[in-house]
C-alpha cells in the first residue's frame, strides 16, 4: 500500500458514492482545481435538565477517505450555546472553518505568518480580511463576522 502525503490523505476520494463522486468531479471542473470533500452538520443539542437551554454544535468529517477510523468519525467543530447565535452565526463558523482548511493546505511558512497576523486582533473585520487575502475562489463569496456573547 502506498503511503500518502497528508494533503493526499484528505484529498481521497474513494469513501464517496457514486452521486458526491461526480458532484465533487463537476465542482472541481467548473472551479480547475482539486477539492477536498468536506462533510458538516450542526444540531441543536439541549444540555440543561428541563431542556430550555441548547448549544448549537458543529461537526465535520472527510467522506471521501474510507479508511477507519476516519470513515465514520465526526471532528467537532465548534460547540456554541444556543441564546449566543443570530441569523449571520453560521456564515462566521463557515469562514472560520474555510480559513482553517485553507491554512491547513498551505502550510509552512504561510501558516505561520496568517496565525502572528490572526493573534493579532486588530480589528473585528481581521478575520474577513484574511479570507479574502487566502480566498479560494469557491468560498470568496463568504464573508466573516465576529462576536461576544
Amino acid at each position: 500500500m502506498q503511503e500518502l502525503s497528508c494533503k493526499g490523505f484528505l484529498l481521497q476520494k474513494n469513501g464517496l458514492d457514486k452521486v458526491a463522486l461526480e458532484h465533487l468531479e463537476a465542482a472541481e471542473l467548473k472551479m480547475q482545481e482539486q477539492l477536498l470533500a468536506v462533510s458538516l452538520w450542526a444540531d441543536g443539542v439541549p444540555f440543561s435538565w428541563d431542556r430550555n437551554k441548547s448549544v448549537e454544535v458543529v461537526t465535520w468529517s472527510l467522506p471521501g477517505v474510507a479508511a477507519k477510523p476516519w470513515s465514520n468519525m465526526r471532528l467537532l467543530f465548534s460547540v456554541l450555546p444556543s441564546d449566543c447565535c443570530g441569523p449571520r452565526t453560521m456564515e462566521g463558523l463557515l469562514a472560520v472553518f474555510t480559513w482553517s482548511l485553507q491554512a491547513l493546505f498551505r502550510g509552512g511558512a504561510q501558516r505561520g505568518a496568517m496565525m502572528e497576523r490572526a493573534g493579532s486582533r486588530k480589528t473585528t473585520e481581521e478575520p474577513k480580511q484574511l479570507g479574502n487575502n487566502l480566498g479560494s475562489k469557491l468560498f470568496s463569496s463568504l464573508s466573516g463576522v465576529t462576536g461576544r456573547c
